[in-house]
């Protein structure tokens, strides 16, 4: 399994990759508070899995840079002084995101 080593060319080409992806997929992808919702309780159950030691070398990086990329902008969500952890409230980027990740992993 690769290191993940936040700022090394390989992470940040990844997660550079994952974002233009996941602005792609946003575009053609109906975005109402119904879809947030659904979204929410995906990231529940992608909470817990799939195990990266289960997956190809590639694709195990690439959920290690999403999870961690992920959990950056709800951290990033909670700290912004809205008083809430809600999933619900985080920034449109965190769901655009989001929104990729489920299409890469649990929708397979």
């Amino acid at each position: 399994m690769s290191t993940l080593i936040e700022g090394s060319p390989k992470f940040l080409a990844t997660e550079k990759e994952l974002y233009k992806k996941a602005d792609d997929d946003w575009q053609t992808t109906p975005h109402e508070e119904k879809n947030q919702k659904a979204l929410a309780e995906d990231f529940k159950r992608w909470r817990a899995g799939p195990d990266p030691a289960n997956m190809g070398e590639n694709q195990s990086y690439l959920y290690q840079v999403a999870h961690y990329t992920w959990n950056k902008q709800e951290d990033a969500c909670k700290r912004g002084g809205d008083g809430t952890d809600e999933y619900l409230e985080l920034n449109l980027r965190g769901l655009k995101f989001f929104n990729h990740y489920k299409r890469l992993y649990l929708s397979g």
